[in-house]
C-alpha cells in the first residue's frame, strides 16, 4: 500500500500558491507519503490538472492513501441574464486553473465542482482511502483584497451558461452518474470555507505568503507527529487557528470525517484523550493541542466502556496546569487511582482560549497577566498586533490594518484594554466551536438589503454591503418547541451590542413564529437599519461584520455580553457598532458548567463586508 498526493497550484495572480505546494509537499512526506506529484504554475492548465488527477487515478492501487490538494483561486458561475437555476444546480463552484480566461459560448476554462466529484468518486472506485483539500473560495462576492489578507477568487464576476457546458460535458463523456447526491462516502474532504464563503492568504511570521488554511492544516499535521487522530479532532484544532488569523474563514470537513488521518480506521472516541501516568501522580495527555487544552482546564478519567464524562465509572479528576504545543499536563486527583491502560478522558470544564498577540517587549508582562490574551510564540499564526512607532508610539492592528491612531507614551493599559476586547470578540464568534453543548435549532435564516421599502434577499455569506445601506434579518423557528432568540453584532472595530434589547433574555418564537430585525415596531413596515462607520477607525478597507442568532431553550440573560470597540477619540453611537456595557459573561476565562438539556443553545451567524465610502476594497453586489 502506497500513499500518493497530487498537489495542485495555480496562483492565477496569488502570491502564496508555491509557498502552499512546499509546505504541504514537506508536511504530507513527513505522514509517510512516498509518491508526491506536483501540478503547478504553467503546468496546473485546465488540461494539465485534469490529465494530473487521472494520471493519479490510473496508478491508484486498491488500499492505497491518496490525498488531492488544490491552492489557487475559486469562484462561483452565476446564470446569464434572464436564465434561471436548473431545479436542484445549487453546485455552481469551480477552481481556476492558470490558462483561466473570460469564458466564450463553448469554451469554459474552469473546472467545475461537478467534474472534480466525478474525479472523485472515480478515484474512490480504485480506493476507499482518500482526502481532499481545497484551499480557496467556492463563492461568495468579495472582490479585492482586505489589508493584508488577499481573498483566493477571482475579481470578476462569472455569468455563464453552466448548464451547456455541463452537457456538453456529459456528451463527450463525463460519467455525473457516478456522483453520490448525498457525498462520496469513501473521501474526508477538507474546505477552506462553506460554499457562500471566502478564504484568504496572507504573509506569515516567516515573511512567506501562505493560504491561512494551508499554514493551519500543516501546522496541525505536525502536531500530530506520533499521535493517532481523526480528522474531526485535526479539523478543530485547524478551525481554531483560521479563526484565530481571519474570523470569518470558516473552514470545514465533510465525509467520513471519524476517521483516522489517511486511514479508513474510524476512531470511537471522538473528544477524548489518552492519559498517560508519570511519576508523582501527574498525567500527560499527547496531541492536546488539536483540542486546544489548556491550563486551567479539568478532565474526567473514565473506563473505556463509558459513553461519556457523565457515565458511572469515574477514576479520577485531572486540571490541567500546564500545556505545549504537543502535550497538557495535569495532577490527577485522587493521586492514588489506578488508571488502566485502555482509559479516556473526556473534558469537563474548558476555560475561554486566549489569542495569541504580538506586542513590543513592554507590554509582555501586562499581556501575559490578561484574561483573553497571551504573547504569541515564534511562527505562530497571529493577526493581532501591537506596532511601535515614532517617539514611541502604540497603534493595534488586525489582519485588515490599524484600528485607531498612533497612542503616546502612558496609553499602555488601554492597549492592553483593548487588545482584552478584540479577544473577546474574537472568542465569540467562534462561541459555537467552544463551548460543547450546542444543538443545531431548527430554523431558517434570512438577510439583506433594504431599498425603497422592499427586501433585497442577499443569499451568501461574505457579500459587501455599503455604509448608508440599511439591512434586515429574518429569523423563522420552524421546529415545534419555543426558542427565545438574542441577536448580537460584533462590529467592525470588536464592539459587542445587543439588538435585540427590547428583551435581554431572548425573543420568544413559537412553533412558527417569524422575527424580522429591521421593522419598524409600530407599524410593521420593512425599514432596515442604517449601517454606519465607527468614527476614527481607519476607511481605506472594507471590514467583517458578524451579527449572531443565540437561540437558547430557556431564557438566558445576554446582555452580558456586550461592550465597546476599540475607540480612537469619538463617543458617538453607530446603530451596529456602539455598546452597552463591559462584557462580564466570561470575567474568569470559564465556560459555565455543562448546563441541562433545557438548557442548551444554538448558534448561527450572518457574516458581511461592511465597504466604507472612497474605501479601496468594492464589492460586487449580489
Amino acid at each position: 500500500m502506497t500513499r500518493r498526493a497530487l498537489l495542485v497550484g495555480a496562483p492565477t495572480g496569488l502570491q502564496g500558491v508555491h509557498n502552499d505546494i512546499v509546505a504541504m509537499a514537506a508536511a504530507v512526506q513527513r505522514h509517510g507519503f512516498t509518491d508526491v506529484r506536483l501540478c503547478e504554475g504553467p503546468a496546473a492548465s485546465r488540461d494539465g490538472i485534469l490529465r494530473a488527477y487521472r494520471q493519479l487515478i490510473a496508478d491508484t492501487g486498491a488500499g492505497d492513501a491518496v490525498l488531492v490538494y488544490y491552492s489557487g483561486h475559486g469562484n462561483y458561475v452565476e446564470p446569464p441574464a434572464g436564465q434561471s437555476l436548473r431545479a436542484g444546480a445549487n453546485d455552481r463552484q469551480f477552481i481556476v486553473p492558470t490558462d483561466w480566461r473570460t469564458p466564450t459560448p463553448d469554451d469554459f476554462r474552469g473546472i467545475t465542482a461537478v467534474e472534480l466529484s466525478v474525479l472523485l468518486a472515480e478515484l474512490t472506485q480504485k480506493t476507499s482511502n482518500a482526502v481532499v483539500v481545497l484551499d480557496c473560495c467556492h463563492s461568495g462576492l468579495m472582490s479585492r483584497d482586505l489589508g493584508d489578507l488577499t481573498v483566493r477568487q477571482l475579481s470578476e464576476a462569472v455569468k455563464y451558461d453552466l448548464d451547456a457546458h455541463l452537457d456538453r460535458l456529459r456528451a463527450g463523456g463525463l460519467q455525473t452518474y457516478l456522483i453520490d447526491p448525498g457525498g462520496n462516502r469513501n473521501a474526508v474532504r477538507v474546505v477552506a470555507c462553506a460554499p457562500e464563503q471566502v478564504a484568504y492568504e496572507q504573509e506569515m511570521a516567516d515573511g512567506l505568503v501562505r493560504g491561512v488554511l494551508t499554514e493551519a492544516l500543516v501546522q496541525a499535521l505536525d502536531e500530530t507527529s506520533g499521535t493517532r487522530v481523526s480528522w474531526a479532532r485535526l479539523m478543530t484544532r485547524v478551525r481554531r487557528q483560521v479563526q484565530s488569523a481571519v474570523s470569518n474563514q470558516h473552514p470545514d470537513v465533510e465525509g467520513p470525517f471519524e476517521r483516522y488521518l489517511f486511514e479508513v480506521t474510524a476512531d470511537d472516541s471522538a473528544g477524548s484523550l489518552t492519559p498517560v501516568v508519570e511519576a508523582d501522580g501527574r498525567v500527560r495527555f499527547d496531541g492536546a493541542a488539536l483540542l486546544s487544552v489548556q491550563a486551567g482546564d479539568e478532565f474526567a478519567i473514565m473506563p473505556a466502556t463509558a459513553d461519556g464524562p457523565e457515565s458511572s465509572g469515574l477514576i479520577a479528576t485531572v486540571e490541567i496546569d500546564r500545556s505545549t504545543p504537543a502535550s497538557a499536563f495535569g495532577k490527577l486527583t485522587p493521586p492514588e487511582a489506578v488508571v488502566p491502560p485502555d482509559a479516556r478522558a473526556y473534558r469537563t470544564r474548558a476555560v475561554t482560549p486566549r489569542i495569541p498577540v504580538r506586542v513590543p517587549p513592554a507590554l509582555l508582562p501586562a499581556v501575559e497577566a490578561g484574561t483573553f490574551v497571551r504573547a504569541a510564540g515564534p511562527g505562530e499564526i497571529c493577526p493581532i498586533k501591537v506596532l511601535a512607532g515614532p517617539d514611541a508610539t502604540m497603534t493595534i492592528h488586525d489582519g485588515i490594518g490599524p484600528l485607531h491612531e498612533p497612542r503616546r507614551p502612558g496609553a499602555e493599559a488601554a492597549t492592553v484594554r483593548d487588545l482584552n476586547r478584540i479577544a473577546r470578540a474574537l472568542v465569540l464568534r467562534t462561541l459555537r466551536e467552544e463551548s460543547g453543548w450546542t444543538f443545531d435549532a431548527p430554523v431558517t435564516l434570512e438577510w439583506g438589503r433594504v431599498r425603497d421599502g422592499k427586501e433585497q434577499p442577499v443569499p451568501v455569506a461574505g457579500a459587501g454591503l455599503d455604509v448608508g445601506d440599511f439591512a434586515y434579518l429574518r429569523v423563522r423557528n420552524d421546529g415545534t418547541v419555543p426558542l427565545y432568540l438574542s441577536l448580537l453584532d460584533i462590529g467592525v472595530s470588536y464592539g459587542i451590542t445587543l439588538l435585540t434589547d427590547m428583551r435581554p433574555t431572548g425573543l420568544l418564537l413559537r412553533p412558527g413564529d417569524t422575527y424580522t430585525f429591521g421593522c419598524d415596531e409600530d407599524t410593521g413596515a420593512l425599514t432596515g437599519v442604517e449601517l454606519e462607520w465607527p468614527d476614527g477607525l481607519d476607511q481605506r478597507s472594507a471590514r467583517p461584520e458578524t451579527v449572531l442568532a443565540l437561540l437558547t431553550t430557556a431564557p438566558q440573560d445576554m446582555t452580558v455580553l456586550e461592550q465597546a470597540p476599540v475607540r480612537s477619540r469619538s463617543t458617538t453611537r453607530s446603530a451596529l457598532t456602539e455598546v452597552l456595557a463591559h462584557l462580564g459573561g466570561f470575567a474568569t476565562r470559564e465556560w459555565k458548567k455543562r448546563p441541562a438539556p433545557a438548557e442548551r443553545f444554538s448558534v448561527r451567524s450572518f457574516e458581511f463586508l461592511l465597504v466604507p465610502p472612497g474605501a479601496a476594497v468594492r464589492q460586487n453586489q449580489a
